[in-house]
């Protein structure tokens, strides 16, 4: 939804706009914020209008595309631990066609032309490619990671907001979270026994990167969740492994090239207390005992560590997946 061009006309002469996040949500806010400042007849900071603007785009990492720059967060080799979703070969899950922004179609970008479902890299140049088109690249305040908001108390009247990164403080009168909610990896506390007793052979799904990655070879690896990433984890992983189990009732399973290894059992309880030997207790009473490997698929909590309390927003561990 676009700023209302009548609201900001009502507004002050100049008006200073923060954005949280260089991701597809920031990019898209910005562009939203830049069409009702043309359309309100505001001009940029600088350029000696009466009713002037300013945007700034706070981006944690180096480019835009958040957790689709996969090149950037990551770079050619896998780290020893990844902090973003985003694993080696994934593809989108959801046609291109529905995920493009309708002032910027996907024929705009020959690459991936042809094909409906495409790879991270595909969607981060994309990301690129429609921040630069869309002068939305130049209110981009890259390797600026923001550590605090707050409301200015020196003008409680105001309603001003300010912003503060590791070296810059700065006053806006409108501020958009857009950072995204794959930040922190949750596991429920149920399966944390579980997660402390297998050690380093406990992984969480954001750790991931390929199925080719020795520490899944002929190994029996548990997934625990079932969802997008967990069944597409699962299916690479099948290809090396001994065997995998897959906990989710009713995965989807069939077809995958390494099939015959995967087996889909209940949900996931914890670790047995009466087993010595790390036994996985599941729904329906039975205990694996043969698992080496542990892979929690069970998603992300929402985090907003920069928001101050007085705003109320508030989340429970766990109620996210």
């Amino acid at each position: 939804m676009s700023p209302s061009s009548t609201a900001l006309q009502a507004s002050r002469h100049h008006v200073r706009v923060g954005i949280i996040g260089g991701g597809a949500a920031g990019v898209a806010t910005c562009k939203g914020f830049l069409d009702a400042f043309n359309a309100a007849g505001y001009k940029r900071r600088g350029s000696g209008d009466d009713q002037t603007f300013d945007i700034d785009v706070f981006e944690k990492y180096g480019t835009v595309g958040g957790v689709w720059d996969y090149k950037e967060r990551v770079g050619s080799t896998s780290p020893t631990t990844k902090t973003i979703p985003m694993y080696r070969s994934l593809r989108t899950n959801l046609p291109r066609e529905v995920m493009s922004f309708s002032s910027y179609p996907w024929n705009l970008l020959p690459s991936a032309e042809g094909r409906s479902y495409i790879t991270h890299s595909e969607v981060g140049d994309y990301l690129k490619s429609y921040s630069h088109r869309m002068g939305v690249n130049q209110y981009i305040k890259s390797n600026s990671e923001v550590e605090k908001i707050q409301f200015d108390e020196s003008s409680p009247s105001s309603g001003k907001i300010i912003v503060q990164t590791s070296s810059t403080t700065s006053t806006y009168d409108h501020v958009v979270v857009c950072n995204g909610h794959y930040e922190s990896p949750s596991v429920p506390p149920s399966l944390l026994p579980l997660s402390t007793a297998y050690g380093s052979s406990s992984f969480h799904s954001v750790e991931y990167d390929s199925g080719e990655d020795e520490k899944w070879r002929d190994k029996t690896v548990l997934c625990i969740g079932g969802r997008a990433s967990g069944t597409d984890i699962a299916r690479e992983i099948s290809c090396v492994a001994r065997k995998v189990y897959v906990s989710e009732r009713g995965a989807a399973v069939e077809g995958w090239p390494g099939r015959e290894k995967v087996e889909v059992v209940g949900g996931t309880v914890g670790l047995d207390e009466s087993d010595s030997e790390r036994g996985v207790l599941l729904e329906d009473g039975r205990v694996l005992k043969d698992v080496d490997v542990v892979i929690f698929c069970t998603g992300y909590d929402y985090s907003f560590k920069f928001l101050p309390p007085e705003v109320g927003v508030k989340f429970e561990k766990g109620e996210r997946r």
